[in-house]
């Protein structure tokens, strides 16, 4: 991963933007250990930071930000897996490039096609491009929003970053806690992009773009169209076909890389199905796997398994014990940018990844919920018939609010309020996942001082 941030706008603010934004690039640091740069391009009204993380064309003439034609200067997070075709494309159309980055192939597409450039990419992106000429500044995230964004726009400007932290340093915005992201937290264990934790801060939603505008510090919200994932798509394939079509193109995608390339590899379906692809495409990878040894719930084994069946060099590491373990969780609340209850096992094998000198590692991230590998997906359906089961009851919402007024028990309160819903699979699986009832949340925010029982 890379870091970006940048400023754009606050000229009226009287304190020093550079210095701004090299705190900016310097919270961002940890994201991008290979290069790290701040650039204002002339006479801007704007300033970028960028921390790179070297993974295609890793040499230095591709370090960011990147400047075109002294007019587009751009910071940009991620990867463009269809990168090659483009530039390509662009080549055969007469366009000429300095480096084999897909960085640069971005910006020469949006030379040529404006913020039209967003439906042709695939890949997972946060970016700025700045046009010195028109004095404006593109800022798009991905469809699936794998990279994040978040941004502070007021009367005198914008500042963007990748991280909130980076945001906080730039002395362009404060640290004030959201009622509604804190609510969200503790519905969900994690800060959702719809209800940023910190009042002010927003939070770019995936597949998202807007332009800033300098001449009256505005933005224009633009729309994008959504992405066919599968070239085999046609109406007369088959769901399963088209499935695995989709699903081995994007395995593909993901494993370009200039650099070696691992994979979190657990005895689940997410990962499993990474490895399996990889397989059938013969691609190279190395499959890590976390365990605990001795513990119920290890899956050591039978991740070794799943690696030997499909003949990958499969290495595993005993989680954390003592003095590393402490110092990793030390790390794990510092590097946290927003709150969370879980990813400590995902930074614990990352440690071990960095060791082994690998800088990119595919994980299962997203799949269970495509497979339906939670335990959820299971429970929802059961909750569904209780609830068609009690829908007929004689004065059932009376009998309802009464038991959930006389429990104290999370677990059935939550389930108590599905009751009172429509009961849909979503209502259902969310009950599953929740933490906090909505009844027992609205408890918390008032001995948070958020606000006063009535």
């Amino acid at each position: 991963m890379c870091g970006i941030a940048g400023i754009l706008g606050f000229g009226e603010r009287g304190i020093d933007l550079v210095k701004s934004a090299n705190r900016m690039a310097a919270a961002l640091s940890h994201r991008g250990p290979d290069a790290q740069a701040v650039f204002r391009p002339s006479s801007a009204p704007a300033i970028f930071a960028h921390t790179r993380l070297s993974i295609i064309d890793p040499e230095p003439r591709s370090n960011q930000p990147f400047t075109r034609s002294d007019r587009f200067t751009i910071v940009f997070n991620g990867e463009i897996y269809n990168y090659r075709e483009l530039r390509e494309e662009l080549l055969a159309s007469g366009e000429k490039f300095e480096t084999h980055s897909d960085t640069e192939v971005l910006v020469a597409l949006y030379q040529r096609h404006g913020v039209r450039m967003l439906d042709q990419i695939r890949g997972m992106y946060a970016l700025a491009i700045w046009d010195n000429t028109k004095g404006t500044c593109l800022i798009a995230r991905d469809p699936f929003g794998i990279k994040p964004l978040f941004y502070v726009q007021t009367s005198e400007g914008l500042v963007f970053a990748s991280e909130t932290e980076a945001l906080f340093v730039s002395s362009l915005c404060d640290r004030k806690l959201s009622a509604k992201g804190v609510a969200t937290f503790l519905r969900w264990g994690s800060c959702q992009p719809n209800a940023s934790i910190i009042e002010g801060v927003q939070t770019l939603l995936p597949g998202q773009a807007f332009t800033w505008f300098d001449s009256d510090k505005s933005i224009k919200y633009e729309a994008l169209q959504t992405p066919r994932w599968s070239k085999e798509s046609n109406e007369k394939s088959s769901s399963i076909i088209e499935f695995r079509n989709a699903w081995l193109e994007s395995i593909d995608r993901h494993l370009v890389s200039d650099v070696p390339i691992s994979l979190f590899l657990s005895a689940g379906i997410d990962s499993a199905v990474i490895l399996a692809g990889a397989h059938i495409l013969k691609k190279d990878l190395r499959p890590l796997t976390l365990g605990t040894p001795g513990a119920p719930l290890d899956e050591t084994s039978n991740a070794r398994e799943l690696a030997e069946h499909f003949n990958f060099d499969h290495q595993s590491f005993p989680f954390p014990a003592e003095q590393l373990l402490e110092d990793l969780f030390e790390q794990f609340l510092e590097a946290q940018d927003l709150p969370g209850i879980d990813g400590f096992n995902t930074f614990c094998i990352s440690h071990y990844t960095k060791q082994l000198g690998f800088k990119v590692a595919l994980s299962g991230i997203g799949g269970d919920e495509w497979f339906g590998g939670y335990p959820g997906f299971r429970r929802a359906p059961k909750l569904m018939k209780l609830h068609n089961c009690l829908s007929s009851i004689p004065f059932k919402h009376v009998l309802n609010r009464f038991a959930l007024d006389h429990t104290s028990n999370s677990k059935i309160q939550r389930t108590l309020e599905f009751l009172e819903n429509l009961g849909s699979f979503g209502e259902g699986d969310a009950t599953t996942r929740s933490l906090f009832s909505c009844k027992r949340i609205m408890i918390l925010l008032q001995r948070l001082g958020f606000f006063k029982a009535e």
